[in-house]
């Protein structure tokens, strides 16, 4: 219950700071404290759909949607949503949920570690002068990608961009797996709309975030429906996040960008360690291999110590700022009353 706790402060504060809902700490921690697989994807898809009908400021971007673009990245989008979770489905069902469990772990191990890559090699160039215009990168691929018309050409009026269909059914597809397999929403989909299909930052950040609610909804009803979705762990998860997510908001207005996107890698690159720790695990719970009791236990607390330790540095960030953000305002004031006494 504690554990639940703390991870959806992680995740809020983790999600205040990015402008996402934290899943890719929330889906693999609550693996980590012996949640299955499928229901802690299905429990974060549920938690996500929460977040995103209680926000505010998100249902004010909603008024930038490009309606036509999300109809057509919808469709293909459910039918992803649905192949990201037969898939988890299907390996339970035959080899049982130690093979969900790794072919989700792996997942995130990959997704996670190519995006801590590439937020490393974006904060390294933001210090040194910009690459070379030859080097391969996948900003680079996108644009390369999006001048190839293939029929048929769809027009988009509120974006203003011309692109072949193929594209758009591909990236509504992309982001259903993602959400169907390990419940994570517009970390792909943003940027594949502004490079890939070149549409205005603003429309884009406003579609991703109706797609997200889209997928949000039609996969939670079908984990739900499947019984893999845990309430109790949902609203444990949403009570740490709302307070997380707040802390996060006013982080972000406290502490300098560098530490910030500092900090986030870390807190990535040690849930990546986390779920490689918990890799042995999972192969001996599903009979694979053997493990001694002991070497189980090291694992496990290795792996929770890895998965905890970036998010207590982010919550010590956080709150020391805000701390001292208010001694300083105290301060202020105090020797502001005391002057005004002197006078």
């Amino acid at each position: 219950m504690v554990g639940l706790v703390a991870l959806g402060l992680i995740g809020g504060i983790l999600g205040g700071f990015v402008g996402g809902g934290g899943a890719f700490v929330m889906v693999p921690g609550m693996m980590s404290l012996g949640g299955e697989g499928l229901a802690s994807v299905g429990s974060n898809l549920l938690h996500r759909l929460g977040r995103m009908t209680t926000s505010a400021r998100r249902r004010a971007a909603l008024r930038r949607v490009d309606w036509k673009l999300l109809v057509l990245l919808a469709i293909p989008s459910v039918a992803g949503v649905e192949v990201g979770r037969l898939a988890s489905a299907v390996l339970r069902a035959r080899l049982g949920p130690a093979a969900a469990d790794l072919y989700i772990s792996v997942v995130v191990i990959v997704v996670l570690a190519a995006v801590a890559r590439m937020l490393v090699r974006d904060l390294l160039s933001s210090r040194r002068r910009p690459p070379a215009a030859s080097r391969l990168s996948l900003k680079g691929v996108m644009q390369h990608l999006r001048p190839l018309h293939v029929p048929p050409v769809i027009r988009f009026p509120v974006s203003s961009v011309v692109v072949s269909l193929w594209l758009v059914l591909g990236i509504g597809f992309a982001a259903g797996w993602f959400g169907g397999t390990i419940a994570l929403g517009g970390f792909l989909t943003v940027p594949a709309m502004i490079y890939l299909l070149g549409a205005p930052a603003s429309a884009a950040i406003a579609t991703d975030l109706a797609l997200v609610l889209i997928i949000g909804v039609y996969g939670t009803v079908s984990f739900a429906a499947r019984g893999h979705v845990d309430l109790r762990a949902t609203l444990l998860l949403y009570f740490g996040s709302i307070v997380g997510f707040q802390l996060g908001m006013l982080g972000t207005r406290l502490v300098r960008e560098v530490p910030v996107r500092v900090v986030t890698c870390v807190v990535i690159g040690l849930v990546v360690v986390s779920r490689l720790l918990a890799l042995p695990l999972v192969g001996a719970a599903g009979g694979w291999f053997a493990l001694g009791g002991g070497t189980r236990t090291a694992l496990h607390v290795a792996s929770l110590v890895a998965l905890f330790a970036g998010g207590a540095l982010l919550v010590v960030m956080v709150v020391g700022a805000v701390v001292r953000a208010v001694w300083d305002g105290a301060a202020h004031d105090a020797y502001g009353a005391v002057g005004g006494e002197e006078d």
